[in-house]
Formats: C-alpha cells, sequence, structure tokens
C-alpha cells in the first residue's frame, strides 16, 4: 500500500541526476510536474524534516505543526484521506530544528544573496532561507523584524517545495547541515531579570514536579552526567526562555526539595550559585541548554514547555495560534477544599501507592459513591430534580497520564463497602441507546396464546447503572453514526428522565434510572470525536471533564496491599446507609449558593462556554454527594465550598483543552488562515480558502462570527483607477 502511495514517477537515472553536490538527499522539482505535491512528503522525511499537510497556508490536520510527523505510514495515510495536493507544512523552530528567514522584497532578497547566497528555494515574491535553531535561546516567529525579512522559528511553520510556487535552488538540505543561525537573526532577549516574578504560582508548582519527576530518574549509570551537570543544564534552558532568575530558582527549589535526600540540604546554596555561573556563561555566549539537557532528561523539555506555556497542547484541525505566543491556558490545579471528607480519605490512602493523579482518584470515588448511593437523597429546583449520578470524563495528554489505574483501587473499596451493587451494577461497552436502555429496563407484559396479561421479561428491579470506560472514544465514535440514539438517551439519562425507544416491534423503557459515567480518554481523541454537534446539543457539557497527568513513577508498584482499609470501609457502609430523601441547604449555606449562582451563570464564550454551560448544575451534583457522604440532609457550607473547588478545576480542565475554540468548524478554520496569513486575506481568497462552496451570506455570517468574538478585524482600501474598494481580513 505505501509503495503505491509513494511511487514517484522517476527512473533511477532522473533520480541520480537530481542529485545535487554536497545534499544526500536532493529533489529534481522537475521531476515531480505532474505528480500530487504530498508525494514528495516521504522524501523531505528522509532528509530529517517533519511534515504535514497545508491548504490555503492553513495545517488541515489535527494539531497544525504539532503533527509533524517523520512517519511515513501517517503520511499515506494522509494522502489516502484526500491530501495528496495539499501543501507541504514542515515545522520550524525547537520543534523542526531549524529557522527560516524569509526575504520577501527584492532589496532584502538581494542582500541576503549577496551575504549567504543563493536562498534554500525560492518563493512567488522572493526566497527562504533555512539555517540551524540555536537550542539554547529563543527564536520566535517574527514578521518584518527586519526590513522586508520575516523570521519563522518556535510555534511555526513554512511551506516546503514543490509546493505551488516554491522551488529548490540546490536540492534539499539536511537539518544537521545548515549553518548556524547568525545571532542577529535571534530573537531579542531582554535577559532574566532578578527581582520580577512573572510565571503563576500554579505553573510553577506544575513545572517544579515535573522537574523533580525527571530529577528521580537520574543515576549514576543515567548517559550525560548527574544532577548537578543536568541543573547547569536546566539552568540554561530556563534562563534561555527568558525566565526571570527568581522564578527559576523558584522552580528549581521546589523540584529539589521534592526529591529530597541530599538534594534538599544543598539547594538554598548549589540552585542560586548555578543560575549566576549560567547567567555569566550567557553573557560571554557560552551557555549550555535543550540538547545537553535532554540527553540526561529525554523529554523534559516538551512537559516543560506545555506546563510553562512554551507551547500549547495539541488542538484538533490546527485549531491553536501557530506563529504567536500561547495562550495562557495553564494545567489546572485542584484546591485542597475538594479533598474533605470520606473522598479525601479515599485519596490520601490510595495516592501513596499509585501513579494516578488524585484528581483522578477522587472524582472516580465520587462518580462511585454517586452511583451506589442511588436515587434516595436529591435537591428540587423549580420543579427538576438533582441527583448524585455524574458524567465523568478523565483526560490525560496520552496512555502515561495513568488515567485507567485510578478506577481500579476505588472500585476494590467499593466492592467491599457495597458488594452486590459493585458485582451487578457496573458494565462497560457504550454502543446503542437501545442498549444501555436494556439494562435498566422496566417489566414487559405482553398476552400469552390464551389472551391473558402475563408478564413476559421481568425487567430490572435496581435501576442503579455505573457505565465504567477505558476507551470513552469508542462512545464517542458511536455518536457519530447515522441513526445512533446513544446521545439523546444519554443527555436524557443525566437529566434523570424516562427512557424509551420508539421500536415498533420491541419498544423498550426505563422508568427512574439512576445512570453514572466515568469514562477514561487521551486530549486529542476527545478534541477528535467530541463533535462540533455535540458540544452544542448539551451532551458534552453532562460530563465533568478533568485533565490528569502522571503523579509519580513507582516501578516497582506500591504497597496498597499492605494498607488497613477498614477505617474507611465502615465511613463508606455508614455514608451509603444513610437515608436521605429531599434534601435543603443549610441556612447559613443560602447566601453563599446565591454568589456562587452569579458566578457560575456567567456566559462563556465559544466551545469553552459550550462544555461549561450546565456549570450550576454540576455544582450542585457535586455539593449534593459531599453533602450525602458526610451523612447530612443538608447541603452545608463546607460542601458547597468543596463543590466549588471540584467544578473550579473541572472549569479550568474545559479551558485548558478547548481554549480559545469558537466551536464553529468553519470559523475556526478561518481563523487559523488569517493567523496565518499576516498581510491579510481578501473576501476572495477567503472564499477560496472553503472551496468557493461557501454562499455570500455564510460567509457573511462566519465573519460577524469572529468579528463579534474579537478574533478578526477587517480594513477597506480604495480600489486601483476608482475602482470597487477591497476589503482585507486580518486577525485580531
Amino acid at each position: 500500500m505505501q509503495e503505491d502511495v509513494f511511487r514517484q514517477p522517476r527512473t533511477v537515472e532522473e533520480r541520480e541526476r537530481g542529485q545535487n553536490k554536497g545534499s544526500d538527499v536532493s529533489i529534481n522539482h522537475d521531476a515531480h510536474e505532474g505528480a500530487p505535491i504530498f508525494w514528495a512528503a516521504p522524501e523531505l522525511i528522509d532528509a530529517g524534516y517533519k511534515v504535514f499537510p497545508v491548504d490555503s497556508k492553513a495545517p488541515t490536520v489535527e494539531g497544525g505543526f504539532y503533527a509533524g510527523s517523520v512517519d511515513k505510514s501517517q503520511v499515506a495515510a494522509w494522502i489516502e484521506d484526500g491530501r495528496e495536493d495539499h501543501d507541504i507544512g514542515v515545522a520550524t523552530g525547537v520543534f523542526g530544528g531549524f529557522v527560516a528567514i524569509d526575504a520577501d522584497t527584492p532589496e532584502a532578497f538581494e542582500k541576503m544573496k549577496a551575504e549567504f547566497g543563493p536562498p534554500a528555494y525560492t518563493t512567488r515574491r522572493g526566497g527562504h532561507w533555512l539555517f540551524g535553531h540555536p537550542q539554547n535561546g529563543k527564536v520566535s516567529c517574527t514578521n518584518k523584524f527586519a526590513p522586508g525579512l520575516d523570521r519563522k522559528g518556535d510555534l511555526g511553520y513554512v511551506i516546503f517545495p514543490p509546493s505551488k510556487g516554491r522551488k529548490w535552488t540546490n536540492g534539499i538540505p539536511r537539518p544537521g547541515d545548515l549553518p548556524k543561525l547568525p545571532r542577529r537573526f535571534w530573537s531579542k532577549s531582554k535577559g532574566p531579570t532578578p527581582g520580577e516574578r512573572k510565571i503563576p504560582q500554579d505553573r510553577k508548582v506544575a513545572a517544579a514536579a515535573i522537574v523533580a519527576e525527571h530529577v528521580r530518574g537520574i543515576t549514576p549509570e543515567t548517559p550525560g552526567a548527574g544532577r548537578h551537570d543536568h541543573l547547569r543544564h536546566l539552568c540554561g534552558v530556563l534562563l534561555g526562555r527568558e525566565v526571570s532568575l527568581v522564578d527559576s530558582e523558584d522552580i528549581l527549589k521546589d523540584a529539589w526539595g521534592k526529591v529530597g535526600g541530599d538534594l534538599s540540604e544543598r539547594l538554598d546554596s548549589e540552585i542560586p550559585n548555578t543560575l549566576a555561573t549560567t547567567q555569566a556563561a550567557m553573557t560571554a555566549g557560552n551557555a549550555t541548554g535543550i540538547p545537553s539537557m535532554e540527553r540526561i532528561t529525554p523529554g523534559l523539555f516538551d512537559e516543560l514547555a506545555v506546563a510553562l506555556g512554551w507551547l500549547r497542547e495539541i488542538r484538533v484541525g490546527g485549531k491553536g495560534k501557530q506563529n504567536e505566543e500561547p495562550q495562557e491556558h495553564p494545567f489546572p490545579v485542584m484546591d485542597d477544599a475538594a479533598y474533605r471528607g470520606i473522598f479525601g480519605e479515599i485519596v490520601e490512602t490510595i495516592e501513596p501507592h499509585t501513579e494516578a493523579d488524585p484528581v483522578a482518584i477522587l472524582l472516580s470515588a465520587m462518580a462511585f459513591f454517586g452511583s451506589s448511593y442511588g436515587r434516595r437523597g436529591y435537591v428540587e429546583i423549580s420543579g427538576t430534580r438533582h441527583h448524585g449520578n455524574l458524567f465523568v470524563g478523565i483526560v490525560g495528554d496520552t496512555a502515561r497520564a495513568r488515567k485507567g489505574t485510578s478506577m481500579s483501587p476505588v472500585k476494590n473499596i467499593f466492592g467491599t463497602a457495597d458488594p452486590e451493587w459493585a458485582q451487578n451494577k457496573i458494565v462497560g461497552g457504550l454502543s446503542s441507546g437501545e442498549g444501555l436502555i436494556n439494562v435498566v429496563r422496566d417489566a414487559v407484559e405482553g398476552q400469552n396464546k390464551d389472551g391473558d396479561i402475563v408478564e413476559v421479561d421481568k425487567g430490572v428491579e435496581d435501576k442503579r447503572l455505573l457505565v465504567a470506560e477505558g476507551e470513552l472514544s469508542q462512545g464517542l465514535k458511536v455518536l457519530r453514526r447515522e441513526g445512533n440514539t446513544l446521545s439523546p438517551i444519554l443527555r436524557n439519562a443525566w437529566d434523570g428522565g424516562d427512557l424509551a425507544t420508539l421500536t415498533r416491534n420491541s419498544p423498550l423503557r426505563a422508568t427512574e434510572p439512576h445512570i453514572s459515567i466515568l469514562g477514561h480518554i487521551t486530549s486529542t481523541e476527545l478534541l477528535k470525536h467530541l463533535v462540533e454537534g455535540e458540544a452544542a446539543n448539551g451532551f458534552g457539557n453532562r460530563f465533568l471533564w478533568a485533565c490528569v497527568r502522571r503523579s509519580k513513577k513507582l516501578p516497582f508498584g506500591g504497597e496498597l496491599s499492605s494498607v488497613d482499609m477498614s477505617p474507611i470501609i465502615r465511613g463508606l457502609r455508614s455514608a451509603l446507609d444513610h437515608g436521605a430523601d429531599r434534601m435543603s441547604f443549610a441556612e447559613n449555606a443560602r447566601d453563599t449558593w446565591v454568589e456562587m449562582y452569579d458566578s457560575l451563570t456567567e456566559d462563556r464564550p465559544g466551545m469553552f462556554g459550550m462544555i461549561t454551560a450546565r456549570a450550576e448544575a454540576q455544582t450542585l451534583r457535586l455539593a449534593i454527594l459531599y453533602a450525602l457522604a458526610a451523612g447530612s440532609n443538608e447541603i452545608g457550607v463546607e460542601h458547597l465550598a468543596s463543590a466549588y473547588a471540584v467544578w473550579g478545576y473541572c472549569e479550568d480542565s474545559a479551558l485548558h483543552l478547548f481554549g480559545d475554540q469558537l466551536g464553529d468548524a468553519d470559523a475556526d478554520k478561518l481563523v487559523d488562515a488569517l493567523r496565518s496569513t499576516p498581510e491579510g486575506m481578501t473576501r476572495t481568497e477567503i472564499r477560496d480558502l472553503f472551496g468557493r462552496n461557501k454562499k455570500p451570506e455564510d460567509l457573511q455570517r462566519i465573519l460577524n462570527l469572529l468579528e463579534h468574538a474579537g478574533k478578526a478585524y477587517s480594513e477597506r482600501a480604495a480600489g486601483e483607477s476608482g475602482g470597487r474598494p477591497t476589503e482585507t481580513w486580518f486577525a485580531a
């Protein structure tokens, strides 16, 4: 399959004639004439570049330039998916390993050519010169950083030949063979500022935890020397990214303190001294940085880049700003108020013995408790009853986030506290609405051969059900199948309403079901499969989405089996046996709820607003569970505070995941295109972006949406020779 996809219309002789002196890999661009553009991508991969498809200057795959790949099977999949005629995008900056200088005026082109020779490749308006990324410093994407010159570096990408309008001058240069980027082309750095703390505390805490996790893994056998050398390299990375001395010191001291041992004893002297010597080395141009650090702790830079906001995490369809500084949507931090009562005790007991995030343990315990307790406790507001059944989505960046390891120990605890429920009422496999109803169906009556009414199906008496999905993405995929009823039935199940199908031959009905969901999914899968319609129709906002990551490394596991669980089991049984019916707010909690309600019901923009649109209902359910777990029929101030902490974390998770997406695929596509086109786009170019398939009124709706959301603005210029004025749109 791959060989057919990648077969080039060239002979061996043609390949040899196209080989250029001084380059191991080359493309004879004339040999590609008539062949689909993206067929050339494997040759760029062979040269060492990360490629992805681009159309109208905008990435057309998940993650934008972050999706840049050296996997030829991925390229084959993109081609088979209909992207063979798309241009070839290549990631620049730290991610891609090189920087491109774009000369787009005749004067700038001639000056660059006089100093550096011909460009690596020509464009319609000039040419691109390629240089190796310095690694030890920040090289941002900047338009017109010098007269006629644009710089494509960190968080950016360029479009390589044989894409439209581009031709190689002398074959494909390998990234490792590129000349060093001249110092004057680096980003202008203000340098470290000793007295300014600019990084939010939650980001620094997250960064320190990441550093500590990697430092713990450094042993005498680790390639690249020991912990002090690693500290020196790490100081170079932080200061090179313009992190202030005081912020760097905060992060590093917190990290070494978490590691403990001799590091915690040395941190007060060694860390400030190393920062000072590194700053002096930077001034002399001798600082170390990313490559040296990565040899000792592979992967640390990427994790720090996300935690400290240097890079954003993947967005579907390239929905992040590809050439701008990242949005401030950091990884969420849970307030300690969430860990109160029996739920906090469960977390405290399990957490030392697992790599799972404490947040995942907490929400798993709450989902299990709400399902086991059933419909007995509820709060009624405006005629609507709110019960304690939760839909929880545990979201990790990758499988290494240890999403699934949080469920098993919690299940074991509840299996002892409520064995009948745990054995019979936990299922997996979301495939259809009918299948879900069947598990909690009512009894069915019918006529026997004598015409008498008899019970033909006993149904299910206990309507409690917890759907535990280790791969929630499978359930989300089902929602996209035409005619599938899972989405509306799940929405009704969360609401607590009766469930029914309209099938004529075998109608199903479930009266007063109590259905909860606890699912695990990666952020990439969530963003891919939670389609626009499901976010807008209320399915997505019935879930509590919580970002998690691995809390620690336990190569030999924990010792949970040796922990005495009897106190927690007794506490759970007491709470589950507590009888509750209609619940109310404690007198001192009513004013608190009014204040919270104002905040919870504020409008929120875009996709983030759609996902968090049930903030007040979700917070109320969480408060119900905290009260019931405490054996109370009244929701007190302390229960509201704990619930508000959990909701705040889930809200921040939604912001971290969905960012500033508008929730409109066409509008998001246009935003990406505008951000990738600093010179702006005319209405004709915008129409072309959508393949000329949009009616004028549809295009106007999209533009109005972007303008109203503050994402774009337009400028009008007089037409040539008195002609019609030109309207150009720019990213805000």
